[in-house]
């Protein structure tokens, strides 16, 4: 689902591109393009799982909790 997401997201920005500034990129770009996003979603949700519970600390909902937390404790 991804790759068809990015695919349609590039063919769709290059259509665009090509009637508003009358520019076209060659059909080899479009294709690294497409890899090069693909490949780099795949690898930043890969590494996402590993920091999910600093990202629980980091979220403003967290830092919400732990103020009523810390003012009980007064």
């Amino acid at each position: 689902m991804l790759a068809v997401q990015v695919t349609v997201f590039h063919i769709w920005k290059q259509r665009d591109n090509y009637l508003h500034n009358d520019i076209s990129l060659p059909l080899s770009t479009i294709v690294k393009l497409i890899d090069r996003e693909v490949r780099n979603a795949i690898t930043g949700r890969k590494v996402r799982k590993r920091f999910d519970c600093l990202r629980f600390f980091l979220t403003p909902f967290s830092f919400k909790l732990r103020r009523k937390n810390s003012n009980n404790r007064l």
